[in-house]
């Protein structure tokens, strides 16, 4: 199931979870169920405004950064809002006072915040194709493998043996065009290689999310009589 819709903190009455024995009503899921049930507005006009702030004046550098000797990466994050209730009034039109009321909330985010996720990047011989100082090693084997690179064109259809280009650099006119227009869009190396190879996990990106998102929740109640009530709510 997907959530249909997450009301502001401020904006929930009461909330219930059910982990199991659900009414039909429900339907049927996995996990869980939350009920949430929005605050409503009264005889007295009432609001609040609020803001959570995070900075990047305010925070430390990230462990990912700090291995790549990088600067503290933009962090911002703003969740802002407020809400207002109070009776229905309509100057000269309605007074609805004890019998009609409405609550409105409205949050924001602002969010960029990181997205670290640690890469294997070409060395820079590796990118002009001299594999001369690619190596790996065997899980728990500290002895490097040196990885030889074959000239695919010397397999044919009566044996799998290759021929390894000579010296273990690929000729310059052998790189693929292709190839060579898609590297320049490839970063370099910004740290060290981990020890089981001369590739492996040694870029860390500074990319960075943003996220702009808005909530509004507006409920409107009516009192008929003491037994007959309705409310009617927009998310």
């Amino acid at each position: 199931e997907n959530v249909a819709v997450i009301p502001p903190t401020d904006a929930v009455a009461e909330f219930r979870i059910m982990s199991n024995a659900y009414d039909a009503q429900y339907g049927r899921q996995a996990g869980g169920t939350i009920n949430m049930s929005v605050k409503n507005g009264t005889n007295d006009f009432h609001g609040n405004l609020y803001e959570f702030l995070r900075n990047t004046l305010l925070n430390a550098n990230f462990f990912q950064t700090n291995l790549a000797a990088g600067p503290k990466p933009p962090t911002h994050f703003n969740l802002y809002g407020g809400t207002f209730g109070g009776p229905v009034w309509v100057p000269k039109v309605y007074k609805g006072r004890e019998r009609t009321f409405f609550f409105l909330s409205y949050e924001g985010t602002r969010n960029q915040d990181p997205r670290f996720s640690i890469r294997s990047v070409p060395i820079e011989p590796e990118r002009r194709g001299d594999f001369t100082q690619t190596f790996t090693t065997r899980s728990g084997d500290p002895v490097r493998y040196p990885v030889t690179i074959y000239d695919p064109l010397t397999t044919n259809s009566t044996t799998t043996r290759r021929t390894p280009f000579p010296g273990n650099v690929i000729p310059g006119g052998r790189i693929s065009p292709i190839a060579q227009k898609i590297l320049p869009y490839i970063p370099l190396p910004n740290k060290p290689s981990e020890s089981s190879g001369s590739a492996v996990n040694n870029f860390v990106p500074a990319s960075t999310r943003q996220n702009k998102m808005a909530s509004v929740t507006l409920r409107v109640d009516h009192s008929f009589n003491n037994n007959n009530k309705s409310f009617a709510s927009i998310r």
